[in-house]
């Protein structure tokens, strides 16, 4: 099994991994010349984080006290 996939199948909020490999598939046709760029943040308090994290973006690493967030971008 492809790693993600369960993620995939939560966000999704699929019962069945079957479906939500249909979609993985779909999207690595639909999607397979596409090149993705990344939005980055920064964020020092709670407040920023949870912004970030309900915008969408993953968290990456921390250092120095800070934590670097990205959001992929279709280009």
């Amino acid at each position: 099994m492809r790693h993600g996939v369960p993620k995939a199948q939560e966000r999704l909020g699929h019962r069945g991994i079957l479906s939500t490999m249909k979609y993985i598939h779909l999207a690595e046709v639909c999607f397979k010349d596409a090149q993705v760029t990344y939005d980055c943040r920064s964020a020092t308090t709670h407040e920023e984080i949870s912004e970030l994290i309900a915008k969408g973006y993953d968290y990456v690493t921390e250092h120095d006290g800070i934590k670097y967030f990205r959001k992929a971008e279709l280009v």
